[in-house]
């Protein structure tokens, strides 16, 4: 969170703005009784979100899936997931319209800068869109060693999180929900990594959208009985893990580029200053 403080100084962002509508849609959820009007909601909100940026279908699906399933659609029943997947169709076809032809052509470009060049607005570009460009990855033309560490950044991310969270909670349901929720983001963290710069971003977004669902299902649970205290006691052994894992791999987001990530790490840091040259 502390990051996203500090990312407030260079002006409201359309992060920001996602993460209001993601808070919506998650009001929306827990707190409307009409469920047709929630289902309306969610798309109008997940569509108008989508068009301000393709990111929030894509950090937003899975964390907004559970909510549903857990306030909604409630039965473990096959035509439950049915009718799950017919609720998100509106935002889901919005978001492959845009993801396929968001940009549109370079005549249609032209026609746009045109008539915003008329009301006297120059300085107008067309972003290139996550998806449309060469892999992200390929262009940092890391060593070997180097795209180990980018994957294994990723992995004690995920560790980090995995630890902190599950020892905090006590339903075993709950905890089953938060992994598979986690993993699934995860996979969406990788995907972004691969394809985009802003390292940091992802990070942020993935498991903000992953612990906000999780609490608002764990103040569901807090009256149910605990069903096994006893479960996963693996991670409570190792609790003192995360606090080394914050310093040496999640506090060090001073920039958003993987580049920055390695660049500020405090081991890094740490050992430059003793041997004079980095690490990486």
């Amino acid at each position: 969170l502390l990051l996203f403080v500090f990312y407030l100084g260079r002006g409201i962002r359309k992060d920001h703005i996602l993460l209001v509508f993601f808070f919506l849609s998650c009001f929306e959820i827990v707190r409307r009784k009409n469920k047709t009007l929630a289902f309306i909601s969610v798309n109008l909100l997940s569509i108008t979100a989508s068009l301000i940026h393709e990111l929030y279908f894509i950090v937003s699906f899975f964390p907004i899936v559970l909510l549903l399933k857990n306030f909604i659609f409630e039965k473990d029943q096959l035509s439950e997931y049915l009718r799950l997947a017919l609720v998100l169709l509106p935002s889901t076809l919005v978001f492959m319209i845009i993801f396929f032809l968001g940009l549109g052509n370079s005549d249609q470009q032209q026609a746009i800068l045109a008539s915003w060049k008329q009301m006297g607005v120059e300085n107008i570009l067309f972003n290139s869109g996550i998806f449309n460009r060469s892999l992200y990855i390929w262009e940092l033309g890391f060593t070997r060693n180097q795209y180990i560490s980018f994957l294994a950044a990723i992995a004690l991310h995920f560790v980090f999180m995995i630890i902190m969270i599950s020892n905090d909670l006590k339903n075993r349901k709950l905890k089953i929900n938060f992994y598979l929720l986690i993993v699934l983001q995860y996979g969406v963290l990788l995907l972004l990594s691969i394809v985009a710069k802003d390292f940091s971003r992802w990070v942020f977004l993935c498991n903000f959208t992953t612990l906000i669902p999780v609490y608002i299902l764990k103040k569901k649970c807090r009256y149910m009985s605990s069903e096994s205290e006893s479960s996963f006691l693996f991670f409570k052994k190792i609790y003192w893990l995360p606090y080394i894992l914050f310093f040496i791999n999640t506090m060090p987001h001073s920039g958003w580029s993987f580049n920055d990530y390695v660049v500020y790490n405090p081991v890094n840091l740490v050992y430059k200053i003793i041997t004079k040259k980095p690490i990486f």
